[in-house]
């Protein structure tokens, strides 16, 4: 499947995709792209994870791209000739804009086994949808979010624990989500918990994040991140990495967020997964909980390693955080050096030197 992500790389080539486009909400930014431009685009940074036996070698020759080539419009193909050429059970390729010089960069996933447990819930099967007042709001918000980025209006204030966009129009619609999330908490919650479509899934996980007591909807967002449905759970972490900033501002709302499914998602073949996960965890992470780091040291060390050595930098940066924390250096030190990608390979290796003392 492509991921084709709003504040990635908006490629529809169907109604199928459309729809995908329609259900993801970003915090930063989207980039419009028409079939024809997308024949132009050049691929600046390719970039691997969830390798542990088969090289990253093997996995460029299967791909048969390269950095400077001109993205090809139908990456399925690409997916199912690196799992037939890896023999893996899982690949996954997804698009992200940009890296500095404004090329895209692709990212490249693989699941070398299948787990023994899935990661993700049962999907549910209800047959329950939101009100229609609540799917319009957000519709209309989306619309309005996509023109305040085509102008370059993409401020993003998480200051109250969700999103408010610069964007006057944008934040309009977003200001009505608070009363959504106030008066039909209990639909939001249902529809979140046991709908069968997963559209309306994603709507409520995007909107009851706007929730004034924080507390009350966590657990529900939590259970939204482990969706079946990579929409659901990209919208869920979003709202619940909005939450955790405040939590970490505000110790005194007593808010708890379980790093456990975040910690899992560390080992998905999915980019949006790993992206998410780190974000969160970045915050997580920043009082340095001894307990917390020892388990990401334990189980997840090595899709650390790998995602912090990503050549996107913005992209390795939450990753690299973790890990320096992980490997006890100082949050001034780590800062400083993130952005440079000579010196972060150094710590990284100190980092593993150590570990593998251990």
């Amino acid at each position: 499947m492509f991921h084709a992500v709003p504040g990635l790389l908006s490629i529809p080539r169907n109604s199928q995709e459309k729809r995908f486009m329609k259900k993801l909400v970003p915090l930063c930014f989207i980039l419009s792209l028409n079939l024809a431009n997308a024949q132009d685009q050049q691929i600046g940074i390719i970039d691997f994870f969830g390798f542990r036996h088969v090289s990253v070698q093997q996995a460029r020759a299967a791909l048969e791209l390269k950095e400077g080539d001109t993205l090809p419009l139908f990456l399925p193909t690409i997916e199912e000739r690196l799992k037939d050429s890896l023999h893996v059970t899982e690949a996954h390729l997804s698009v992200v804009c940009c890296d500095d010089s404004g090329k895209l960069i692709l990212f490249v996933g693989i699941q070398e086994t299948r787990p023994k447990n899935s990661m993700y819930r049962t999907p549910p099967n209800w047959n329950i949808s939101l009100p229609s007042e609540i799917t319009d709001a957000y519709n209309k918000f989306f619309d309005a979010f996509q023109i305040a980025v085509s102008k370059g209006i993409a401020g993003d204030d998480i200051a109250q624990g969700h999103s408010l966009m610069a964007d006057s129009s944008t934040r309009s619609w977003q200001e009505r989500f608070p009363g959504f999330a106030r008066h039909q908490s209990k639909i939001l919650k249902t529809v979140l918990r046991n709908s069968a479509d997963p559209e309306q899934r994603a709507i409520a996980a995007y909107v009851i994040g706007y929730a004034t007591d924080k507390r009350q909807v966590t657990d529900d967002l939590l259970i939204a991140a482990v969706d079946e449905d990579e929409v659901v759970r990209n919208n869920a972490a979003r709202a619940l990495a909005a939450i955790a900033s405040l939590a970490q501002r505000n110790p005194a709302l007593h808010i708890k967020i379980s790093p456990v499914p975040f910690i899992n998602m560390l080992g998905s073949p999915i980019w949006t997964d790993r992206n998410k996960a780190s974000m969160i965890l970045s915050i997580l992470t920043k009082k340095r909980d001894r307990q917390l780091l020892r388990q990401l040291r334990d189980r997840a060390f090595g899709s650390l390693v790998e995602m912090a050595r990503w050549k996107s930098k913005g992209h390795a940066f939450n990753a690299f955080l973790i890990l320096g924390r992980v490997g006890g250096f100082p949050e001034r030190e780590l800062n400083k050096v993130g952005w440079d990608i000579p010196r972060r390979n150094a710590v990284i290796d100190k980092i593993v030197k150590a570990n593998r003392r251990k």
